[in-house]
């Protein structure tokens, strides 16, 4: 078994140690205060979008931080009519996050969460 410890000053310590060592030290969600309209999303009349408010939030490691309001594109309706979600998608192969919307099957229920420790 090896031991490995991190960080420590003059050792290059990884992007999965410090995404490991961060998902240790903090819940996933939303930042911000608890009412506040941190990355609530919302609909308005410009078609088949919503719309994210500034605000940021942690999951797996890492953050996302929507310095403006963003636009998520939701894909066409259903006779049936669904329930999607708006997730922060963090992918560390590219560097970075996305917010995308996940369709949801029809119904009143909403697609299910996959969060990973790893990938995306």
């Amino acid at each position: 078994m090896a031991v490995t410890a991190y960080p420590f000053e003059n050792l290059d310590t990884t992007e999965s140690q410090y995404s490991a060592l961060f998902r240790e030290l903090q819940d996933p969600g939303v930042i911000g205060q608890m009412g506040d309209a941190s990355l609530r999303v919302f609909g308005d009349s410009t078609g088949m979008n919503v719309k994210v408010p500034i605000g940021g939030c942690f999951a797996s490691g890492f953050v996302l931080d929507n310095s403006t309001q963003a636009t998520v594109t939701i894909l066409p309706g259903e006779a049936s009519g669904r329930v999607d979600r708006v997730v922060a998608r963090f992918d560390p192969a590219a560097n970075g996050a996305t917010l995308v919307a996940l369709k949801g099957g029809g119904g009143a229920t909403p697609p299910p969460l996959t969060p990973t420790q790893s990938g995306i």
